[in-house]
């Protein structure tokens, strides 16, 4: 098992022949539930939660390999900016994934180029939606590119349509090759976001005026934002499916794969129905947890469950 390269909790081995990555989260950024929630989420065009462990500090999540990497690491390769046709790409495939989501009342939290992985096959997916915690995301300000949303910063709940804000930020950074809020101090760039003011530079305005106007929508004050559904019916994706868009001249180069040797993790991991097994759950406890949430005494948990079975007790994370 080893470090991947731009990470920090990432760590890369093989298990039978195949990829995997294990991510590693303390405990008091998610709970146990969140996690199960998560791993039943099945999208094409969002990484799946293969399963997950846990230790006395640390969960341990495991997610399939995507050895072309992130779009973060793209653009620090890249001189000159994606063409129009691969920004309209990402962008509908990631609101397809958004819009899957929200629809089940689950913000990502963190979205942002790192968190877009390509597949072999060269179609965007959305990874790691759940994992960053409110209080991660407020220093993910100090010294990177910051794509939080101005309601955020402000400390109020965050919401799907915080998600909606990031991918806006997000294209914006992926069509100058440039964050719109960095400036050469924390308080100048909350002071962008906040005002809504993105810096824009001469690659962005070298894309069609559709695509400008488009993208720019999505960094409007919180009432008036638009939500992923309506996005989708925007005319620059007439006629656009998953994986039918050509591209012209975006290549994305495969990030070197580590070398394990013959040393393969062969550890099973425990199934998600053994580790509700082991969690022993009944309606009593249930109900107690649900109590707590609404009289607000657990303020670490922000999920609520719904269930009159022990194994389907956990159908949808509410946003507050």
């Amino acid at each position: 098992m080893r470090l991947l390269p731009h990470t920090s909790n990432a760590f890369l081995y093989a298990e039978n022949g195949v990829f995997y990555v294990e991510k590693r989260v303390p405990i008091s950024a998610m709970s146990t539930q969140e996690l199960l929630i998560l791993s039943q989420i099945q999208h094409p065009l969002i990484v799946p939660l293969v399963s997950f462990s846990s230790d006395e500090s640390q969960f341990k999540i495991k997610f399939p390999f995507y050895r072309k990497s992130d779009l973060n690491q793209q653009i620090k390769r890249r001189v000159q900016p994606l063409h129009a046709q691969t920004i309209s790409k990402i962008a509908f495939q990631v609101l397809q994934a958004l819009n899957y989501l929200h629809d089940r009342k689950i913000a990502h939290r963190d979205v942002k180029p790192a968190n877009i992985l390509i597949s072999d096959s060269t179609d965007f997916h959305l990874t790691d939606f759940g994992i960053s915690n409110q209080e991660a995301l407020m220093k993910t300000c100090v010294g990177t590119p910051c794509f939080i949303a101005p309601e955020v910063l402000n400390q109020n709940s965050y919401s799907t349509s915080s998600d909606i804000w990031s991918l806006g930020v997000s294209l914006i950074t992926l069509m100058q090759l440039e964050n719109p809020f960095i400036s050469s101090s924390m308080m100048q760039s909350f002071k962008f976001i906040t005002e809504k003011t993105p810096k824009l530079n001469n690659f962005f305005r070298q894309f069609p005026q559709n695509l400008q106007i488009f993208v720019l929508g999505m960094l409007t004050d919180v009432e008036r934002r638009p939500i992923a559904s309506g996005l989708l019916q925007n005319l620059i994706f007439r006629g656009m499916k998953i994986s039918q868009i050509t591209f012209k001249n975006d290549q994305f180069e495969q990030t070197c794969v580590v070398d394990l040797g013959s040393k393969t993790n062969r550890t099973r991991t425990k199934s998600q129905e053994e580790l509700i097994q082991e969690l022993k759950l009944s309606e009593q406890y249930l109900l107690k947890r649900y109590q707590k949430l609404c009289a607000g005494v657990d303020q670490k948990i922000s999920e609520c469950w719904q269930s009159t079975e022990c194994q389907a007790f956990m159908k949808f994370r509410l946003i507050q």
